[in-house]
């Protein structure tokens, strides 16, 4: 399933009116018809009777607001639409299409006593006010709109996007409408995805493709990460533990041993042979593992950590340390022995030196920032990269020419030219550990032989789905790492049946 920003939806649909000869009521005409299938097959199955409130804007949501309140009104149901701005102010479409349903309200000439009337008999509320077109200052009235929608109790339909929500970013306005559904028409936003947008989305509900020409060739195509696109590692049951791969951790610096110790057994969670935590500080870490599988050792010079890499399969270098100058030259060891290497925590920011010393991009190497790691890279604030999280993420690509996995409520994967998005808001997952544990995963998968991109795959899927399984049994409040690093297993074997499923089919 695709992603496309608003101005990539916008050229879609002009395209489409161009190369269909279709006005553009045509083509709100077909996405309305998908809006209402999905309405009808997922919120409501039986609108006859029932009251919508169907409240829009003066644009394209606004149009789309009216047509679906045209066909709700053709299927039996009582619909009472208002529009937020006064006639002069409405598309030519808008016009077609309030004239066509007949009675329609201004906002600012409803009374609180006829609001209240209609608010009591009404079912749903449908939200057509801004859609994607939510940018620069709001207007009066339509904060005003939202607010009130939002008092009302009543379940809301949000069309595309909630009203108030950016449509590339998903942040927040000033004030947003904390919609029931979202329904998405032809393919997911980013700013459905991203941001803030999953406290106001509800249940995001995706309509079938609704015949939009494709856009000219975006310069990275973005799309959902699937479980169904993903393989895991081949097993032999006569294999030796080296034939499953080693992987090494180089973190857990002193007071944050635990980060490499969840790093390195996340890692031998995947299935790889051998996991093994390295220190370069003077550290009595043998006697506090907290895993008797996991192998622990220091090291106190270049020779040393090149011993201890023998027989290396891949590293995960940053779980648990902050930024020190003199370990940009391991890492460019590491690099130049060819070993897969991903960056994490306290090692991210030696990237800006490596790029000094090597070209990257002749190396295998993922980076693993969230928000704040990411503006450190660049230098500016962690609002500046959400408020246009795929301009950095492309910022990124170009930089650096590197792997990514950009962590967050929608981790993004990017590799090449391709973005993969993983909705899976889940704020138990917000927890000192949860980044250690998916670097430790995309590490073990990499020890196994999986190329970059399967293993940044792979390691999001199983992290997403043993957070979720972490979930259901303490709770988003109470979680924490090491649970979800105790249902690593479950989240291997929801994959695992994916793809037997998925061969099977």
């Amino acid at each position: 399933m695709n992603v496309y920003t608003v101005e990539e939806m916008r050229e879609r649909d002009r395209n489409t009116m161009i190369q269909h000869n279709m006005d553009i009521l045509t083509l709100v005409d077909r996405a309305t018809d998908e809006i209402l299938d999905v309405l009808v097959s997922s919120i409501c199955p039986q609108p006859e009777g029932k009251q919508f409130l169907v409240v829009c804007g003066k644009g394209n949501n606004g149009a789309d607001g009216l047509s679906l309140a045209g066909k709700l009104k053709n299927l039996g149901s009582r619909v009472v639409a208002i529009m937020i701005q006064p006639q002069e102010f409405w598309s030519e479409e808008v016009r077609t299409l309030a004239h066509s349903l007949g009675e329609v309200f201004i906002w600012d000439e409803v009374s609180v006593e006829r609001w209240d009337e209609w608010v009591a008999g009404s079912r749903y509320i449908v939200d057509a006010i801004l859609g994607t077109g939510c940018r620069g200052e709001m207007e009066p009235a339509v904060a005003a709109a939202i607010a009130q929608i939002n008092e009302t109790g009543l379940p809301v339909i949000s069309l595309d996007l909630p009203s108030g929500i950016r449509g590339n970013n998903g942040q927040a306005c000033e004030i947003a409408i904390k919609a029931t559904y979202t329904i998405v028409v032809d393919g997911y936003k980013t700013g459905n995805l991203m941001g803030s947008s999953s406290v106001y989305s509800g249940e995001l509900l995706l309509t079938k493709e609704v015949g939009l020409w494709t856009s000219s060739n975006p310069d990275y195509k973005k799309t959902m990460l699937e479980r169904n696109q993903q393989k895991l590692p081949s097993r032999s049951k006569a294999a030796h533990k080296y034939d499953f791969g080693k992987l090494v951790v180089i973190g857990g610096s002193r007071g944050m041993e635990g980060a490499g110790f969840l790093a390195a057994m996340a890692g031998l969670r995947t299935g790889c042979g051998v996991s093994q935590l390295l220190s370069c500080e003077n550290w009595e870490a043998r006697k506090m593992s907290f895993y008797p599988e996991l192998m622990v050792d220091t090291f106190f010079d270049h020779q040393g950590l090149m011993e201890k890499l023998k027989k290396t399969n891949a590293v995960v270098f940053g779980p648990g340390t902050v930024y020190v100058e003199r370990d940009v030259e391991y890492v460019q060891e590491i690099m130049e022995s060819d070993i897969p290497l991903v960056l994490d925590g306290g090692a991210i920011p030696l990237l800006n030196d490596l790029r000094d010393r090597i070209q990257l991009s002749k190396h295998r190497l993922i980076v693993t920032p969230h928000t704040g790691e990411m503006a450190r890279l660049f230098r500016v604030t962690s609002r500046d990269v959400l408020e246009d999280p795929v301009y950095f993420i492309t910022s990124f690509l170009e930089s650096y020419q590197v792997d990514l996995v950009m962590k967050g409520p929608c981790t993004v994967i990017a590799s090449g030219q391709e973005m993969f998005f993983s909705y899976g808001p889940n704020s138990g997952m917000a927890t000192a550990g949860s980044g250690d544990v998916l670097s430790g995963l995309i590490g073990g998968f990499l020890a196994q032989g999986c190329s970059n991109e399967e293993a940044m795959k792979s390691g999001v899927l199983v992290h997403q789905e043993a957070g979720n399984a972490a979930r259901k049994i303490y709770g988003e409040r109470s979680m924490t790492s090491t649970d979800i690093l105790s249902n690593i297993y479950k989240g291997i074997h929801g994959l695992e049946q994916t793809i037997a499923e998925d061969v099977k089919g």
